[in-house]
């Protein structure tokens, strides 16, 4: 099945369209026929731009969160990680600090929503509407941790890692104000949403 906006394929039952952005609901759904061509998408960076810039669009009935609201809860998860990686600085002692960043950036929305969600009434879920797989709530952070990786490296890894995490949050900076959606969400096919009551 494929997006009638965008020509994009799409999982059956998807509420809306993971490149674009458009509701599929209440559309008619068109099929590849026997010997056709899908439509025509955009490939390369035209695609991966068209894609990180669509705006967000819930599923019917989920309202995607404030983007406040969202600041708030990545504030509490960057003050606990900031305490951790004051310890880092520790000889010796950091090399197991700086693992423990990793892990806390890799499974902060293990459960469906980070310590930071948890205090804002925030949760993650899929972007199709249902519940997010354990992939996509560890994939949706994958970006953050790279830069802690290459830090690991001895010497040389303090000077690569500083600027790339500067890059990725510019990136996800202005994604996040412009979309709506991080990054993050858009490579793990999430939303973050208010939890219900």
């Amino acid at each position: 099945m494929y997006c009638p906006n965008c020509g994009q394929p799409v999982e059956a039952g998807s509420a809306f369209c993971v490149k674009c952005g458009s509701s599929l609901q209440g559309q008619p759904s068109p099929q590849q026929q026997p010997g056709s061509v899908p439509p025509k998408t955009g490939t390369g960076l035209e695609g991966l731009f068209a894609a990180a810039t669509a705006p967000v669009t819930a599923p019917p009935g989920v309202a995607p969160e404030e983007i406040g609201r969202r600041i708030g809860a990545f504030l509490i998860d960057f003050l606990i990680a900031l305490l951790a990686g004051l310890l880092s600085l520790i000889p010796v002692v950091g090399v197991v600090f700086n693992l423990a960043i990793v892990a806390f950036w890799a499974l902060r929305d293990y459960n469906g929503a980070s310590p930071g969600k948890m205090v804002i009434g925030s949760r993650v879920i899929s972007a199709t509407g249902g519940a997010a797989t354990v992939n996509q709530l560890v994939g949706r952070n994958l970006i953050f941790v790279v830069p802690w990786i290459i830090g690991l490296i001895p010497f040389v890894g303090f000077f690569v890692a500083a600027p790339l995490s500067f890059i990725i949050m510019i990136i996800e900076l202005a994604l996040f104000f412009t979309t709506g959606r991080r990054l993050g969400d858009r490579l793990a096919n999430t939303l973050v949403i208010k939890r219900a009551a």
